[in-house]
């Protein structure tokens, strides 16, 4: 339709036309019937397509390249379309589209676009702390397409330092909590973030790695280590690859050492009533926690220690017999190491000397008295008794000791006669003891004697 001044504005009926060339024809007619025909050569494009909106992390941080979670705030990607673009704009969650912001200037000639920290800053309004975002996209082109494209990732820039103990089973000994232990590839665990991979090291060097589960608990066995003191560390990468700072060192001591014992007392001589256990320890790489000594298969008996290490006790022979046995003396140290140690040892109840009683077997005298020691006839007799068996009785003339042990009957006597005396007084001195008929002698008869 025209207006008053010849013009015309007509939307175009497409009906039945394809894309491509045409010739397009006016015909205007005047009101006295002349008419005028005018082609022309025209290119008709059908854009019911939207336009294409691709979008990714700039750097999908962490564990993952395409779990969209990063530490890297950062955005870029494209928007195409066989038409001219005639906005774009993006907006946060449910930001409402009439509030999104225009980025049309963040898109290149080429179609891409990139979205920093701070221009998603921007779009929220506000600054971006850590947590899970939707960045909204819209574009339309200048045939009137929308398309719409969404984007979620999370944002995460911390990560908690973890936690790190000795796990109890790996902790050997009388404490399950002092971390000193004789496994020498000991179990440690802890606390980090939801599949943050938690790395433990002593010193520079890497001794365990582990990922924690869902809800942040990891455990890990630590490679081989040696005897000695150890420093271990816990750092942990969060997903997002973020590094936490090192865990309070913890110090474990590995001890697989056998602890010693030194015996002092009883070594090579018979334990009497009495009688000490003394000696030394050594733990060899942690402090000998327990001392305990038995006979044979009898009940263990506990020794104190001193601050040393060192012992000194006296020894209960409590239901013990005499004889041979053998001393267990058993040691343990803080990290579990047991030593057993046996001792060939004699154990001697009878510590009351024998009693010996010696007389003149005839104590003459002419009818005056018998108890005077004084005698024509020098043979002697003489008992001796003991709990125990004698093994030794022997005589002496001067400081010279006879065996006379022969002499002692089963019942615990003896005698010795002058021809008996003669002959052991020949042993020592080569003479007989000549003693006239008319003379008196004296004799000292001493005894000693040993037992078994």
């Amino acid at each position: 339709m025209l207006n008053t001044s010849g013009a015309f504005d007509q939307i175009i009926n497409f009906a039945s036309i394809t894309s491509g060339s045409h010739t397009l024809t006016t015909t205007a007619t005047d009101v006295a019937g002349n008419v005028t025909t005018t082609p022309y050569s025209v290119t008709v494009t059908f854009d019911t397509t939207p336009p294409v909106i691709t979008g990714a992390l700039v750097t999908d941080t962490g564990i993952s390249n395409s779990d969209r979670t990063t530490s890297n705030a950062a955005i870029a990607g494209s928007v195409t379309d066989q038409s001219s673009i005639s906005s774009f704009k993006a907006g946060f969650g449910s930001t409402p589209v009439a509030n999104y912001v225009d980025v049309s200037a963040t898109r290149q000639a080429n179609g891409s676009f990139s979205l920093s920290r701070s221009r998603l800053e921007q779009i929220n309004g506000g600054s971006l702390p850590d947590g899970i975002y939707t960045l909204n996209l819209q574009a339309n082109d200048s045939a009137g397409n929308l398309t719409t494209f969404a984007l979620t990732f999370t944002l995460d820039t911390t990560t908690a330092t973890p936690t790190a103990t000795l796990v109890s089973s790996s902790d050997t000994g009388i404490s399950n909590s002092d971390r000193i232990t004789k496994i020498k590839t000991p179990s440690l665990s802890g606390k980090a973030e939801a599949g943050a991979v938690v790395t433990v090291s002593s010193g520079t060097q890497v001794v365990g790695t582990a990922t924690a589960n869902a809800t942040g608990d990891w455990q890990l066995t630590v490679t081989p280590l040696n005897d000695g003191t150890y420093s271990l560390t816990a750092t942990s990468t969060d997903i997002a690859g973020n590094v936490s700072g090192s865990a309070t060192p913890l110090q474990v001591i590995i001890d697989g050492a056998i602890p010693q014992v030194t015996l002092t007392t009883p070594t090579n001589t018979p334990i009497i009533p009495g009688s000490n256990l003394t000696g030394s320890t050594d733990g060899t790489g942690s402090l000998v926690t327990a001392l305990t000594y038995r006979f044979d298969s009898s009940s263990e008996t506990a020794i104190g220690l001193d601050s040393a290490g060192g012992f000194d006790q006296a020894i209960d022979l409590t239901g013990i017999t005499p004889g041979n046995h053998v001393l267990t003396v058993t040691l343990t140290d803080a990290a579990g190491n047991t030593s057993v140690n046996n001792y060939s040892v004699t154990v001697n109840l009878d510590i009351t000397p024998p009693v010996v009683t010696v007389q003149l077997a005839n104590d003459t005298a002419a009818g005056t008295t018998n108890s005077d020691h004084i005698t024509s006839d020098p043979g002697i007799v003489g008992n001796v008794s003991d709990l125990g068996q004698i093994s030794q009785l022997e005589l002496s003339f001067g400081n010279i000791f006879l065996d006379i042990t022969p002499d002692l009957q089963t019942n615990g006597t003896f005698t010795l006669d002058r021809a008996r005396l003669e002959l052991l007084k020949g042993n020592y001195s080569g003479t007989r003891l000549g003693i006239p008929k008319t003379l008196a002698a004296i004799y000292s008869v001493q005894e000693y004697f040993s037992k078994l």
